[in-house]
């Protein structure tokens, strides 16, 4: 009976000690860039894909704002470079973005309605 108490107590502690190594190992010191997507009226666009690309380093990072037109990229630190995109804008760049470790910073990004001439 002891002997399966303490087998039991040595397994729960073995899974409390791995849960608290992951949870150290997802901690980290990245850089989170988040923010919103806007048009020229203040409106939030979802679907927008944004591309966070790495100018020292070849890594890249893609995602897509949400419903509100929110997004957030958590990377690591260096100077980066973003490109917003969606078929109904025009695209944007910008370029060079620091981002330094432990850092949370939002960038509210306002894309443009393209100019498109009748044809004639």
């Amino acid at each position: 009976m002891h002997g399966r108490f303490f087998l039991a107590a040595a397994f729960v502690s073995l899974v409390c000690s791995i849960g608290i190594v992951a949870a150290q190992t997802v901690t980290s010191n990245d850089a989170v860039l988040r923010g919103t997507v806007s048009d020229p009226s203040g409106a939030l666009i979802p679907g927008v894909k944004i591309t966070l690309g790495n100018l020292e380093e070849s890594g890249v990072r893609e995602v897509v704002t949400g419903d509100r037109g929110q997004y957030s990229i958590e990377t690591s630190a260096g100077i980066y470079q973003s490109k917003s995109e969606h078929p109904a804008f025009e695209t944007l760049i910008v370029t060079p973005i620091q981002l330094k470790e432990d850092e949370n910073l939002r960038m509210n990004i306002r894309i443009e309605i393209p100019i498109r001439f009748p044809r004639p």
